[in-house]
């Protein structure tokens, strides 16, 4: 799905409204012309269709980023809840961020992976005496 159709769904929404009206009203007229009655018809084009709005929220659900729209979701509500109790958020947020780098600080300095880069590339005292 591009970026432009995701901008532009209620103008996607409502040609799909439009396109649903268009099938009821043929099959309405369809009905009508094997002798059902207009309000019988009618209704035998809806149960025929189904529900229109769960169909219409179905197609919603496939032509949006619906992860995105849950994680900005979640993320207005953190906020909104961090600004009622700006102290306590403050400290709880500091209190994580010191736990996290404790807890990673030493995991990184005795990670082998870490020092793989420095040793593995080359220095200029190690280019100079490969050389005759």
């Amino acid at each position: 799905m591009s970026w432009l159709s995701f901008l532009r769904r209620k103008r996607r929404d409502a040609e799909l409204q439009h396109e649903i009206e268009s099938f009821l009203t043929e099959e309405t007229a369809d009905n009508v012309a094997r002798g059902m009655s207009p309000q019988e018809a009618r209704r035998q084009a809806r149960v025929k269709f189904g529900n229109a709005q769960t169909v219409r929220e179905l197609l919603w659900a496939q032509n949006s980023l619906l992860r995105l729209t849950h994680f900005a979701r979640d993320l207005r509500y953190a906020f909104r809840t961090l600004s009622r109790t700006p102290g306590f958020s403050i400290i709880a947020i500091a209190v994580m961020a010191l736990c996290i780098g404790a807890a990673s600080g030493p995991a990184a300095a005795s990670d082998p992976a870490t020092n793989v880069v420095s040793s593995s590339v080359p220095g200029p005292a190690c280019a100079n005496s490969s050389m005759p």
